[in-house]
């Protein structure tokens, strides 16, 4: 049951995490609404579409920046971008649905693992083997994240760099920003043997009374 001296951090941790899993799973199934739609041709055969590609870019592009009375020439080498699609096919546009929902499938299970371990936290239950098993597997799911977008930016960074031509801009490769995934994945997976040796450890105890 839930005790009532929570600390006050554990329960806005709590509302939080119950705010962002009802808002993501909305957000999810709003995605497989418009999956199934544009598959069942609910929509218009083509639409615009907006995709963040990770592609480094090399712009040929310079300019002036004016800062405390001097004009200094700025160039610009790498960037990265937002890339809008006039046009594209219904098939196009489902194929980039189902990636989108891949990557929502996980990252609604690496909240639903945390929700339950923060609710068995504001019950007061700290080691016990459940919430061991929700962060090893919060740290699977978000090695498994990792390993989704790796995959997916460079599949998608290949093909559009291969299907894609600019006067002025050169593509120097894939670009990902999932690094701290990886981070996140092992620090969740160290913390849950933490937690695995604090419940030993109230066993010994327990034992010992």
């Amino acid at each position: 049951m839930t005790t009532n001296n929570t600390p006050l951090s554990i329960k806005i941790i709590y509302y939080l995490t119950q705010f962002v899993f009802w808002v993501t799973l909305l957000g999810a199934l709003l995605a497989v609404f418009f999956l199934g739609a544009g598959t069942l041709g609910l929509f218009k055969e083509t639409t615009d579409t907006s995709l963040d590609i990770p592609l480094r870019l090399e712009l040929e592009e310079t300019g002036t920046m004016t800062a405390y009375g001097k004009t200094y020439q700025v160039e610009i080498r790498d960037a990265v971008g937002t890339f809008e699609f006039s046009g594209l096919p219904r098939r196009v546009t489902t194929v980039i649905m189902f990636g989108a929902l891949g990557f929502l499938a996980l990252i609604i299970s690496v909240i639903w693992f945390f929700r339950k371990f923060i609710i068995n936290v504001k019950q007061g239950l700290y080691f016990t083997d459940g919430n061991i098993g929700y962060l090893k597997k919060m740290s699977y799911c978000l090695l498994g994240l990792w390993i989704y977008i790796l995959i997916i930016s460079n599949i998608s960074a290949g093909f559009f760099m291969s299907t894609l031509e600019f006067d002025t801009v050169q593509f120097k490769g894939s670009k990902s920003e999932s690094g701290p995934l990886l981070f996140g994945a092992l620090f969740i997976w160290v913390l849950s043997h933490i937690f695995s040796k604090g419940v030993k450890l109230q066993q010994e105890q327990d034992l010992t009374i």
